[in-house]
């Protein structure tokens, strides 16, 4: 005890240790003097409470202490003590952290007449006790049985329970009272098998008191079990003290809620908020009524999310579905599939009113196309008759076969299913189904069919010719299956393996001493869409050591009309050495300009052309052809040639050789063997010179471009070493106009710049391009074609027409000769211009953040670089930190909207005309002339602001230059600058890090291999970051391939040469090096190549992405099995 003195009086103040042990459980002391008005606090309420150590006129002076409307309680407790009670109690709100406290007085000393002396106070936080009833009161709102729970202690005190828990564990929880004992003793009895894990682990102490001092609350769904029925549940629980691990526990039944959710999920589409496929389904079958079942898709709709972004795409396909929902009527039911992909059921038995409905919706696309300025919606649908008798599934397979089978037809927008398109179909894939092992077994045979002189009838080449041999000995269709493989692809590797097959056969010819002739191979145009194929070929002859002349190229004249980079492939060809035939020239795609431009070395014309000879028109036709190809310097073969008297006509006119049933069908190997014996070998074909006497532009010739070249209104020779020019094809309209023409041309085409005829904007273009000096420099530097295109005025309008210039045959520098066409391109360019302006405004904006994109940042860097002056420029560069780690684990969506905000940040400070995003998670600030202290004040508060947490994490940096020749080299150094800040970055949250620069593999997969490892021949692993590898698992013979291998690659090799057949290795080393799979696993999860060993065992290999950073994948699996 000691006492403390105030106003010469001694009084009690109680000990330290005493007021330190109340202080523990939130207690204090005080002293009431009720007949001194005097209260004393204790020395840890004075501290505690920031308050004085001794208040006269006590009741009153302590109201301050209390919220003002609780003053009247300290007054009434004061009144109660003078009124004679002994103890009275009263909560109350204190000013000092709002917070809730119990005071108490009890009479400790009275006088003589019963009066109180002496009073002993305490006051004690009941703050958490409040909140404890408030929110067990909450709960039991909600949840049918709540819990008090002591995890430091195990214990556990019911609050409320309902009948069921309360008979099957009420006496337990009352008696043990051990929060770990009923816990296990509930999750063993009544919760189902499958959550009985889940419940163990989530209702742990330890793991509660941790998870509930980081978050305070924890929620569990699982199921649970009750005479054999599931019940959904819901276990809550609630931190109520920061200080000590004490808890509220609550138990919900939330089963109808769950079946609503799962209700939801089962016929609800998470994109639209509308139909499924399941409720579109089960509402076909509850309706019971006979209508058409609609598949519908839109074409090409994976270039809106590549070029709008996936958040653009989802939007149009939200869109798509309120067009769809609002066209069709009552009784019609729609549902949204997947994708782009969308189901109908129309109740009517009218096919028009069917197609009435999906006309409206194409319509109602095409307008949303424009209102949201996104490349055009073309929908197309397969439609099928439904009755209630059907399987639905069936019938929508119907529906999907129809609608596949206009997939590429962009003029046809529906479909009705038929039995006969599906047999086909049908067909169709049992072909596919069986192309590799036919392949694998030899089932392809190739065919020879001779091309013989007209002169002696000696036969002086073939053509080789696919054949496909079934078990039964009978044959396939070439027409059956090579448009089927050119649609799939598979046509490329058919290709392949003919040039092969010939390859091989002529130097088995060769090595048995046989006189050989050159063997055409025909090239696909799929083939020819491949950027590796003439080095592949390439390859095939060096490794066999086969002169290329003995293999000729036959390319259908459609793949090279179709083809834009056909040139250079022609020319890439001529100078591996190998010969180009130019195939069924005359089927429709005749062209001047493929003839005058392309390098062919022969014209094969077509069966079409052949069967009109006997027709004056025909014959006609045929002879300007042939003229034209000497002209050229082309040999010419005829094909489909059946009767002598088309061989003698054909022989009359020049044609260096023919092809046909006259003088032979195509051939089986071993027939056509024999008639090897009876070859004329031709080393080296001189060019042809034509028999008729030529004067200036043969006649013949113009004639022939006459016929060939109708959709050219003007066609000219011109030569400008004399100035001179020949009017070959001239419109009609102009005829009178140029009737007394000037032989210069350099007047001509002056005067036709002045007459007015061509638009203003164009005519200073024109003028410089079509100046007989520019023309002369022009073409001593380019030997290919200038092309201008303007507007001329015609019949009133103006009109875009091209004007083509190339050289002529007989162009040389001291004489230069030339062809000039103009041709109308009014429509198809006016359908140019605007596709383009509508893919600028694609490309200078990117989609999903609004900020200029790449495309035209590069345009700024470019339109600089042409300025003659120079500026001072300033360049921020950012990194958003961690985006990939975002993405994985928040989803794609929480990724958009943190590049989004970052944007919206980054053109706040900078100015949205010079914000850019040039890829997944690169920003950049262009700022001109800025003083450089301005500039830096700027990004370094750019940078202070990135720091702040609710902006997106990103790494800074930032170069200024002052008068930059480049932007680039500006950019280059704030490059380096902010990677200079990742680093720091990383280093300081190396949880962020996205992938760690060393990885254990064997750890990450090795439950794959444990589940796989029986299944596969081979599996491992590949770091794309230092392309190394390791062999998980092998095969006989792989480990000492692995060990022999410096890098993935040379294993990739290293492999494909020891085990795979010929015709499969430089295709595998192509398509599985480590460069080529990176590309192919960015843009897909995994891919599949397959390939045949040399004991024809056919494998595939399958490489599946584990790891990803910047955007590229990191690291790969791969394994590889048997394939049938």
């Amino acid at each position: 005890m000691s006492d403390i003195e105030y106003n010469g009086k001694y009084y009690y103040e109680p000990p330290l240790e005493t007021q330190l042990a109340l202080q523990d459980i939130k207690v204090h002391t005080f002293r009431y003097y009720p007949q001194e008005c005097l209260m004393i606090a204790s020395d840890l309420f004075a501290e505690d409470f920031s308050c004085k150590k001794f208040f006269t006129n006590t009741p009153h002076s302590i109201t301050p202490l209390v919220c003002p409307e609780d003053a009247n309680k300290i007054l009434n407790i004061a009144t109660e003590i003078d009124a004679g009670h002994d103890s009275v109690s009263v909560m109350v709100r204190s000013t000092h952290k709002n917070t809730n406290y119990r005071i108490k007085l009890r009479v400790i000393k009275k006088d003589s007449s019963g009066k109180a002396l002496i009073c002993s106070g305490t006051v004690e936080n009941i703050n958490e006790y409040i909140f404890s009833n408030q929110l067990i009161e909450a709960l039991s709102q909600d949840y049918s049985c709540v819990y008090y729970i002591d995890l430091d202690r195990d214990f556990v005190k019911p609050y409320r329970m309902n009948p069921f828990i309360k008979k099957e564990y009420g006496y337990s929880i009352e008696n043990l009272k051990k929060y770990s004992v009923v816990m296990d003793m509930y999750i063993k009895n009544s919760v189902a098998v499958d959550d009985k894990d889940a419940m163990t682990r989530s209702s742990r102490k330890e793991f509660l008191i941790e998870y509930l001092k980081e978050k305070g609350l924890y929620i569990q769904d699982f199921t649970a079990v009750h005479n054999g029925m599931p019940i959904y549940c819901r276990m809550k629980v609630v931190r109520l003290s920061e200080e000590e691990n004490i808890a509220v526990m609550g138990f919900a039944d939330i089963s109808s809620e769950k079946v609503r959710e799962l209700e939801k999920y089962a016929y609800v589409d998470p994109l639209t908020n509308g139909n499924n496929y399941n409720y579109f389904k089960q509402k076909i079958i509850d309706q019971n009524k006979s209508g058409f079942i609609v598949s519908m898709d839109i074409h090409a709709f994976k270039i809106i999310n590549s070029v709008c972004g996936i958040k653009t795409g989802d939007e149009i396909l939200k869109e798509t579905w309120k067009i769809i929902s609002g066209e069709i009527k009552s009784g019609d039911i729609a549902g949204h599939i997947n994708g782009d992909y969308f189901a109908l059921f129309i109740n009517s038995s009218s096919n028009k009113e069917v197609i009435d409905v999906l006309e409206k919706i194409m319509r109602e696309l095409s307008v949303l196309s424009r209102e949201k300025s996104v490349p055009q919606l073309l929908p197309y649908f397969g439609i099928t008759r439904w009755t209630p008798d059907k399987k639905i599934e069936l019938c929508f397979g119907e529906a999907n076969s129809a609608k596949k089978s206009i997939r590429d037809k962009k003029n046809i927008w529906y479909e009705f299913y038929s039995h006969e398109d599906d047999a086909k179909r049908i067909q169709e894939k049992q072909l596919e189904d069986s192309f590799e092992r036919s392949l694998r077994n030899n089932k392809f045979e190739v065919w020879y069919q001779p091309k013989c002189s007209p002169d002696d009838n000696r036969m002086i080449g073939a053509e080789a010719l696919i054949r496909w041999k079934q078990n039964d000995g009978s044959l396939i269709s070439p027409m059956t299956f090579i448009p089927l493989f050119e649609r799939n692809g598979m046509i490329r590797q058919l290709d392949e393996y003919v040039f092969r097959t010939v390859v091989n056969q002529q130097k088995k010819w060769l090595s048995e001493g046989r006189k050989i002739v050159p063997v055409s191979i025909n090239l696909s145009r799929v083939s020819l869409y491949y950027f590796d194929i003439v080095e592949i070929y390439r390859r095939i002859i060096e490794e066999k050591d086969i002169d290329p002349k003995y293999i000729p190229i036959e390319i259908t004249e459609s793949a090279a009309a179709g083809i834009a980079e056909i040139k250079q492939i022609a020319e890439e060809f001529h100078n591996a050495g190998f010969s180009l035939h130019m195939d069924d020239f005359g089927s429709g795609y005749s062209s001047l300009a493929l003839l005058n431009t392309m390098h062919f070395d022969t014209l094969k014309l077509d069966k079409s052309l052949v069967d009109y000879i006997g027709n004056y028109g025909g014959d006609r036709l045929l002879d300007h052809t042939i003229a034209l190809a000497k002209e050229l310097g082309m040999h010419v073969t005829a094909e489909g040639v059946e009767k002598k008297e088309q061989v003698d006509f054909l022989n009359n006119l020049d044609c260096d050789s023919i092809q046909g049933f006259y003088y032979s069908k195509p051939l089986p190997l071993e027939d056509f063997e024999q008639s090897l014996g009876m070859v004329k070998i031709v080393e080296d074909m001189p060019v042809v010179v034509s028999r008729r006497k030529k004067s200036g532009v043969d006649n013949l010739y113009l004639e022939t471009l006459e016929l060939l070249v109708g959709s050219f209104h003007k066609i000219m020779k011109i030569n400008l070493t004399t100035d001179s020019y020949q009017i070959v094809k001239i419109y009609s309209a102009e005829n009178s106009r140029q009737a007394g023409y000037s032989q210069k041309f350099s007047t001509w085409i002056s005067g036709f710049a002045d007459s007015g005829n061509i638009h203003a904007d164009d005519l200073k273009t024109f003028r410089l391009m079509t100046d007989v000096n520019y023309l002369k420099k022009y073409f001593n530097v380019k030997k290919g074609s200038l092309k201008l295109r303007y507007r001329r005025l015609t019949n009133g309008e103006y009109r875009w027409v091209l004007l083509e210039i190339i050289p002529a045959k007989d162009y040389e520098e001291n004489n230069q000769s030339l062809m000039l066409y103009v041709q109308d391109i009014n429509d198809s360019y006016k359908a140019v211009l605007e596709s383009q302006k509508e893919l600028e405004q694609f490309c200078n904006k990117d989609s999903l953040t609004g900020l200029y994109s790449f495309h035209y940042f590069n345009a700024l860097c470019h339109a600089y670089k042409t300025e003659s002056s120079v500026t001072d420029i300033g360049v921020v560069f950012c990194d958003i930190n961690g985006l990939s780690m975002i993405n994985e684990t928040r989803g794609h969506k929480a990724g958009n909207i943190t590049l989004c905000n970052f944007a919206k940040i980054l053109e706040n400070n900078f100015g949205s005309s010079n914000c850019f995003r040039i890829s997944g998670d690169e920003f950049i600030a262009v700022i001109m002339d800025t003083p450089e202290d301005e500039f830096i004040k700027k990004a370094s508060e750019f940078r202070d602001l990135l720091k702040k947490d609710e902006n997106p994490a990103a790494s800074c940096g930032w170069y200024w230059k002052e008068n930059a020749e480049t932007i680039e080299e500006t950019v280059e150094k704030a490059e380096f600058s902010m990677y200079h800040d990742k680093k720091n970055f990383y280093s300081a949250h190396p949880e962020f890090r996205e992938i760690p620069e060393q990885q254990n593999y064997q750890d990450e997969i090795s439950t794959v291999i444990q589940q796989l490892a029986a299944e596969y021949h081979v599996l491992g692993i590949i770091n794309f970051l230092d392309n190394s590898f390791k062999i998980l698992k092998s095969a006989m013979g792989m480990d000492k391939l692995f060990v022999e291998a410096a890098d993935y690659d040379d294993f990739i090799k290293q492999y494909a040469k020891q085990r795979l057949r010929d015709e499969y290795i430089e295709n595998f080393i192509l398509t599985a090096n480590s460069t080529t799979l990176r590309k192919k696993l960015k843009e897909s999860f995994s891919c599949d190549i397959r390939v045949v060993k040399k004991d024809n065992r056919l494998l595939q290999w399958t490489f599946v992405k584990s790891q990803q950073t910047e955007g590229l994948p990191a690291a790969a699996i791969f394994y590889v099995k048997d394939s049938e």
